[in-house]
């Protein structure tokens, strides 16, 4: 309703941002390729990790599985190119980015329904995948997605 000049620039730029999130986010975690013939075991095991990722563990995959720990990390990593931990962390942080910009839970409590052990370790893990803490990550994108809100 109040069109400011250039508005129309300031939505284009707001729509090229969420694209260029939209299409990184995809390049990170395509992780699993459907072409490939992924033994079926694996795909259940996806699945089962998918709806119980902040309580699932390797031994409890394997064990849905009825597989040893140390075969089914096997076939898993030659299915799916990461080791089955490397993966339920991967969508443990996935869930907490999502967590930690659309909602107002405190970073314990996002740490704890993503199942982390503790805050420490959820703290130490992201910073290890971003280069910044989940406060900072929660600072920048809020932050971003309150200016695009605010220029348009």
């Amino acid at each position: 309703q109040n069109k400011r000049i250039a508005y129309e620039l300031s939505i284009r730029s707001s729509i090229l941002k969420i694209l260029t999130d939209i299409f990184r986010y995809w390049a990170e975690y395509k992780t699993i390729n459907f072409e490939n013939n992924i033994n079926d075991t694996i795909k259940k095991s996806l699945v089962n990790i998918s709806e119980n990722f902040s309580t699932v563990t390797v031994k409890s995959v394997a064990e849905y599985c009825n597989y040893s720990s140390n075969y089914f990390s096997h076939i898993f990593k030659k299915n799916v190119g990461k080791t089955p931990y490397e993966y339920i962390l991967s969508i443990r942080l996935r869930e907490a980015e999502l967590k930690l910009v659309s909602s107002n839970e405190s970073i314990t409590d996002i740490a704890m329904m993503c199942g982390f052990s503790s805050t420490s370790h959820f703290i130490s893990c992201f910073k290890s995948k971003h280069g910044f803490t989940p406060l900072q990550f929660k600072k920048k994108y809020t932050s971003n997605l309150s200016e695009s809100h605010n220029h348009q």
